[in-house]
């Protein structure tokens, strides 16, 4: 409900990233005119954050927003332009993600490819041609997320489709060199103090079911 420059707020949002230690929150709300963005405070009335402990990103804060009634000071709306920004703001946080996946997939193939000379199995072709799919799925990665960054910076709408495909690309290109850096080390990846968890840990939930096949 919009209000002489007010709008109260209900609903929820699941995987809130940092509601743990926003000082603000910015929703976007869907009124009977469109669309609006409003910023609510911390510990409002009918406000609640739920922790979620999600593995790998618990020092994000993130958590479940439950808005029950929440007054909130109107920013933007009601309209179609603060769901545009909204968009836009997540064309750039999927680039930031997609750098980040391929930043962290480089460091478990670098891992990989250490411990697997190392040991002296890089010989082998079911470690060589593995950890060489996995620098080739990175570096088209990379070079995609690169492209997409070089859009942003011009001036227009961005590329939905292209920021959207490098945060794919790169993701899936990180779990991959994730996955590599558990096949390679096999049970010494779950080492304490071996330096791989850190690495391997990027891996979601949707990528067990391939780590998982090392160990079944």
């Amino acid at each position: 409900m919009l209000e002489g420059g007010r709008a109260r707020l209900t609903g929820e949002k699941v995987f809130a990233t940092n509601a743990l230690h926003a000082s603000a929150i910015l929703v976007l709300a869907r009124s009977g005119d469109g669309y609006a963005l409003a910023l609510a405070e911390p510990g409002s009335r009918g406000l609640a954050a739920e922790p979620l402990d999600i593995e790998a990103y618990r020092c994000s804060g993130i958590a479940r927003l439950r808005l029950e009634g929440v007054e909130a000071r109107l920013v933007a709306g009601p309209g179609r332009e603060p769901y545009l920004a909204v968009l836009r703001s997540l064309a750039e946080s999927r680039v930031l993600v997609a750098a980040l996946a391929v930043s962290l997939g480089r460091r478990a193939l670098e891992k990989a490819l250490s411990w697997a000379l190392e040991r002296g199995v890089y010989r082998f072709q079911a470690v060589s041609h593995r950890i060489a799919r996995s620098h080739a799925l990175l570096e088209a990665a990379g070079a995609l997320v690169e492209k997409a960054a070089e859009a942003l910076e011009r001036e227009g709408e961005p590329d939905w489709a292209l920021t959207s495909a490098a945060k794919y690309v790169a993701v899936e290109a990180g779990l991959e060199a994730a996955d590599t850096l558990a096949r390679t080390m096999g049970g010494h990846a779950v080492r304490s103090g071996s330096g791989a968890p850190s690495c391997s840990s990027t891996s979601t939930a949707s990528s067990r079911p391939r780590a998982q096949g090392i160990y079944s």
